[in-house]
């Protein structure tokens, strides 16, 4: 791959160098399901949808929590509207 001239493989290292690494060095991880929601257009979305994958992401961490689980159901409901 790091050799290979294909339009696969530049578009892939380009991805890599641009959205992996610095997300990486900056969190210590690359979240595919993060990047996707800010790949979004429509601003009012990305927020609703970021919102929704932390409040989802926290309340996983500890599902008796019914602070967070009022999170994730208030999120959703604003996303659905």
């Amino acid at each position: 791959m790091q050799n290979s001239g294909t339009e696969h493989a530049i578009k892939f290292k380009t991805f890599i160098r641009r959205d992996v690494a610095p997300a990486v060095r900056k969190n210590g991880k690359f979240d595919a399901a993060e990047y996707s929601i800010k790949q979004l257009e429509d601003e009012q979305e990305k927020q609703l949808r970021l919102k929704l994958y932390k409040a989802q992401e926290f309340y996983s961490l500890d599902q008796d929590d019914i602070v967070s689980l009022h999170q994730v159901t208030k999120a959703q409901a604003a996303l659905d509207n």
